[in-house]
Parts: C-alpha cells; structure tokens; sequence
C-alpha cells in the first residue's frame, strides 16, 4: 500500500515509506537495521492506517512535531532566561530557522529529535535548578 507512494517522494527516505506498511512484530528490528527510531514509524504507520496511505499522512507526524519545536524552544528560553521576552526570542529564532522547517517538512524524524531534545533539556534545566518531584524520574 505504501510501496505505491514512494515513487512520490523522489527518494526521499524510502526507509520509512517501506517500513512504515510492514508486519507490526518485525518495524523495531527493521527500523535498528537503518538507524532509526521505532517509536516514529508507529506513529507513521498510525497516520497512514487513520488518513490512508498518502504523501501527507506520512509527513504529518513529522509536521505536528516540527510546530512543536518553537513552542518547546519558547518554553527553554523563558525557564533559562527568566524572561518572557527571552523565551520569545528563542521561540521565533526557532521558527525561522531553516533547518528546523525543513526537518519539519520531511517525512524522517529529525523533527522529533529537535522537539525531545528541548525538551529532555528543559527537564535537565528543572532538575538543575531545583525543580520538584515531578522532574524525577525514581
């Protein structure tokens, strides 16, 4: 099914347009193979069985994270600086950065490395400074 779509994309990351339509038992193994990660092909694979198997259901999940970036950035900032206005500095240099766009226009998971690594250092930044339990992870 989504062997068909592939042609569409001009080569562009046939790794996840091939795995993302196989055996649910066997996307971890084949995703460690190609030095990815599973968790963004199940959320692939969840986009194309809800919205059918299209260019765009296959981009979503990398678009839905990449909007998530500035918001995650904004949110480092503002805990880093102690300034709103620190934090929306940081959140507009995130939305225009081309990198950033283009990762989130891609159907690979680069979008969801920026988004997770805000925040896993947000989470550092909480536990740095004193934040409560909620940051731990016991």
């Amino acid at each position: 099914m989504i062997d068909d779509i592939v042609a569409e994309f001009g080569g562009e990351d046939t790794f996840g347009k091939r795995h993302a339509d196989g055996g649910r038992d066997t996307l971890a193994e084949r995703a460690a193979l190609g030095n990815a990660m599973p968790p963004y092909y199940w959320l692939v694979r969840l986009s194309a069985g809800v919205f059918g198997p299209s260019e765009w259901a296959l981009r979503l999940p990398s678009v839905a994270f990449g909007s998530l970036v500035p918001v995650a950035v904004y949110i480092l900032g503002r805990a880093l600086t102690g300034s709103t206005w620190g934090g929306r500095l940081a959140g507009l240099l995130a939305a225009l950065d081309g990198l950033c766009g283009a990762y989130a226009a891609e159907a690979r998971p680069y979008s969801l490395v920026q988004f997770f690594g805000a925040v896993q250092l947000l989470a550092f930044w909480a536990l740095l400074s004193g934040a409560s339990w909620r940051w731990r992870l016991t």
